[in-house]
């Protein structure tokens, strides 16, 4: 089934990009928001107009970690009060939305955190992504909304156009690949959850393109089968570079992102438990040498 007309919010970000590719090959006529031809989400009257005549709103217009600190005014405005205003301009035009999220929500902690455990967030941005799924989902309960919320993990991979954006496994290959030391923040044996940005892009595709009867209220952790130990990251990495690079330890830098139980995600979307967290690194890596 394809999803007709699809407004795709942040359609110029890393997942963007992978988003709207993917929803027209699958046959989607796709309207890609941009700030240059439709300003700021924050503007509730250019929201509603934006999302007049689609079907589906896929949100992935969001602030950032770092922007958080810098700014957590902006950080604010753009996660909750513009998912407020996607999510009201969803309602009123009878579209579906598809909004994402993040592992930032539950807080750190030595666990992987199902769909549904409570959030704990220890960040601005955190607080701010988990105020945008209270949005969203009071939205689905309390007025009949057809949306659906799908976290993620780090996301890495090859981008649509421009550079990778940072990543620990970006910043692994770059380092690899100049022969520089590799550097573990925090313990080495701690679990880290990694997703190539294609399967991110496939899974909100699938569900853009299924009646939203199948999927209103829900929640999804959409990451890999399991966690990989941030040492045997970077030698994945540092092994498909060819290189000789050493691998250092250094103290914690802030609090680590959660595990993700993407139990619930890995039986909703059967493909994804096929994929292989160290294959789709080495492929970055590969790609990431030639580019």
């Amino acid at each position: 089934m394809t999803s007709g007309a699809v407004l795709v919010t942040g359609a110029t970000g890393f997942l963007g990009r992978h988003v709207c590719a993917r929803l027209q090959e699958e046959g989607s006529a796709v309207t890609r928001w941009t700030r240059a031809t439709h300003g700021d989400v924050t503007d509730a009257a250019r929201v509603r107009a934006a999302v007049k005549g689609h079907d589906v709103v896929v949100h992935l217009a969001s602030s950032s970690a770092r922007h958080a600190v810098e700014d957590p005014g902006d950080d604010a405005r753009t996660n909750v009060l513009g998912t407020l205003h996607v999510a009201q301009a969803a309602l009123a035009e009878g579209a579906a939305l598809v909004h994402t999220s993040t592992a930032h929500v539950f807080g750190p902690g030595p666990r992987p955190v199902a769909d549904d455990a409570p959030h704990k967030p220890v960040t601005l941005y955190g607080a701010s992504k988990s105020a945008s799924e209270t949005i969203v989902l009071t939205h689905a309960r309390a007025f009949g909304l057809d949306a659906c919320v799908v976290r993620m993990p780090s996301l890495f991979g090859s981008p649509v156009e421009g550079p990778p954006p940072p990543s620990v496994v970006a910043r692994f290959a770059e380092a690899a690949l100049a022969g520089a030391p590799l550097t573990l923040h925090g313990d080495p044996a701690r679990p880290v959850d990694v997703l190539d940005v294609r399967h991110a892009a496939r899974a909100i595709a699938q569900l853009a393109g299924e009646a939203a009867s199948a999927w209103r209220g829900e929640t999804w952790n959409v990451g890999p089968r399991g966690p990989l130990p941030l040492r045997r990251l970077a030698e994945v990495v540092r092994d498909a570079a060819g290189s000789a690079s050493p691998i250092q330890t250094s103290p914690a830098q802030g609090a680590p992102m959660p595990v993700l139980d993407a139990r619930k995600a890995l039986a909703r979307f059967a493909w994804l438990g096929a994929t292989d967290v160290e294959t789709d690194v080495r492929a970055f890596v590969s790609w990431r040498a030639k580019a």
